[in-house]
């Protein structure tokens, strides 16, 4: 029996537990509670939730202030109209009494007593003018001049006073006040008849005083109708960036007890896979190897995968700090594209790279030159029987890119979301840690990875990273 190539260290004596060994004491927390960040708040969740509510209390106090205004509107209308109604009233008695409708015509005399008994009824009512109309409609007199196509668009109401029923016109705005005007027909007493036609013209005083706040409850209703939708809209964007913030700290949640886990595994293989790599190398020399050198051939190349496997494992445990440098990232595509030329061309991949100009940032290059290697090695495991690479870097207003299509078979959608979860991998010889170590370092430098995959049409992977000077 071979003694072993170098002793093995030396390990410390297990801890005396006085409960059965828990995966907390093979690997502690890197965090304990009282230094942990803190995860999101809802804090600001609930200011926005209260402002909103206020908001929304605010525009039920706008909506009933504009309905006060609509139900005092109706009822100082009413009172208006009725008004209105007693002065006319007051103008057909006037001249009834006096019997002056049947000498209008052909007495002057009556024609100016007429005009004073509506001058005072003008002034015992307060209205603006009274006119004076024949059954037919046509103008007799009236207190002020009126403009003949200001009476034209009063026909319809004439009309209905025409066939006995009293007319009011809506309020119309004349240089800066408004005026209503009621036509309302004057019967004989006995008969029943019609004998003239009255209107009665008055300013509408309350539509002046409302005008102000139906103007302030319009603004107030509007305003506060925007500020309610920024509220919401600025509280759903809050709850996005918050679900967003908190899956987030899952992952790195996720991530660190996976990382710890990694870095005590592979702080535990790599000593056994050296002395196995010394004991081979020893086995090598002391034994005539003809015959059996493909067997020693398998232990070093599993040997050398395992410590591939272990060097995942550190990067996704313990990551490197960058070295960021101004540098360009179509550089880094062209190192990448160099190293795997030869090796595209074994296995029957035409590997391509394109560039629209200069794409200025600031990163690390040996980072970045890992996550090309590792992005290129999955495209090519996905294309066993050839196909084609292409490589494509440029820049945008505030972006560089660099994009890896190939023309595998794609990725279903299902599996896109989890691409970049450690330990998942829908490729069976995969360990899962590849994506995941490139998300990190993408993320690390400040961009994203984008991964879109139409079925059956090949896969591209497409880093974006801040753009620099």
């Amino acid at each position: 029996m071979l003694p072993p190539a170098f002793p093995p260290p030396a390990r410390p004596p297990p801890k005396q537990l006085l409960h059965p060994p828990t995966a907390y004491d093979i690997f502690p927390p890197m965090n304990t509670p009282a230094d942990s960040p803190p995860r999101p708040r809802s804090f600001h969740r609930r200011i926005l939730l209260a402002v909103l509510l206020l908001l929304f209390l605010a525009q039920g106090a706008v909506l009933s202030l504009i309905l006060l205004f609509h139900q005092a509107r109706e009822e100082m209308k009413a009172m208006h109209e009725e008004s209105l109604s007693h002065a006319a009233l007051a103008a057909a008695l006037a001249l009834a009494a006096a019997d002056l409708l049947d000498r209008l015509a052909a007495d002057e005399n009556a024609r100016l007593e007429a005009e004073l008994r509506l001058a005072f009824v003008r002034e015992e009512t307060r209205v603006e003018n009274i006119e004076l109309y024949d059954p037919d409609g046509n103008y007799l007199l009236g207190l002020k001049a009126t403009d003949a196509r200001e009476r034209l668009f009063h026909q319809a109401e004439l009309w209905s006073a025409e066939a006995g029923t009293p007319a009011y016109t809506p309020p119309q705005q004349v240089r800066g006040l408004y005026f209503q005007t009621l036509y309302h027909p004057v019967r004989d007493p006995l008969s029943d008849e019609i004998l003239a036609i009255v209107a009665v013209q008055a300013d509408v005083g309350f539509l002046h005083t409302l005008a102000p706040l139906r103007r302030w409850a319009t603004v107030l209703g509007v305003a506060n109708a925007l500020a309610a939708v920024l509220v919401a809209a600025l509280f759903y964007f809050l709850q996005r960036r918050l679900a967003q913030l908190e899956a987030r700290r899952a992952e790195a949640d996720r991530l660190s007890a996976i990382g710890r886990l990694a870095a005590g595994v592979a702080h535990e293989l790599r000593n056994p896979l050296a002395i196995i790599g010394q004991a081979v190398s020893l086995l090598r020399k002391k034994y005539d190897p003809a015959g059996a050198d493909k067997f020693f051939d398998y232990i070093p190349a599993e040997v050398a995968r395992m410590n591939g496997l272990v060097k995942e494992f550190l990067a996704l445990a313990r990551p490197q700090p960058l070295s960021l440098s101004n540098s360009s990232l179509a550089e880094v595509a062209e190192r990448v594209h160099a190293q795997f030329t030869a090796e595209c061309q074994r296995r029957g991949v035409a590997f391509t790279h394109e560039t629209a100009g200069p794409s200025p940032c600031r990163l690390d290059p040996d980072r970045m030159v890992q996550v090309g290697l590792n992005l290129v090695s999955n495209a090519l495991d996905a294309m066993p029987h050839g196909g084609k690479l292409v490589s494509r870097t440029g820049a945008r207003a505030r972006e560089v890119f660099w994009s890896l299509s190939d023309s595998g078979p794609g990725i279903p959608p299902e599996q896109l979301p989890r691409l970049t979860e450690a330990f998942y991998t829908p490729n069976p010889d995969g360990s899962g840690l590849g994506l995941a170590v490139v998300e990190r370092i993408v993320s690390r430098h400040g961009g994203r990875l984008e991964i879109t995959s139409p079925l059956g049409e090949g896969a591209t992977f497409t880093i974006y990273l801040p753009r620099g000077t």
